[in-house]
């Protein structure tokens, strides 16, 4: 690798920084820190908590809410995705 060639990847890497630092911090770490949390039976406001394990999805698992609720978002996300893609192939089709 060239002098030249080395200086662009270092100038390319210097720009990127900020955004990827930005986006560990506010998407990477939250995602991370949710995934742990999942995991206890931690609550707001409550500084103490204690590792459950799987405890958390089996009783999930178990919930008839739970699955009402999944099949609800199914649901919506279908028939509000489908017509945002049908409307623009209808005027394509012309």
């Amino acid at each position: 690798m060239t002098r030249g060639r080395r200086r662009q990847t270092g100038t390319a890497y210097l720009f990127l920084a900020p955004g990827l630092l930005l986006f560990a911090a506010f998407r990477v770490y939250p995602l991370l820190e949710g995934l742990r949390l999942s995991f206890t039976n931690a609550r707001l406001g409550r500084a103490s908590y204690q590792f459950l394990g799987l405890a958390n999805y089996t009783r999930l698992a178990d919930d008839t809410r739970f699955h009402v609720s999944l099949w609800n978002t199914a649901f919506y996300t279908v028939a509000s995705t489908l017509p945002i893609l049908a409307v623009p192939s209808s005027w394509r089709s012309r």
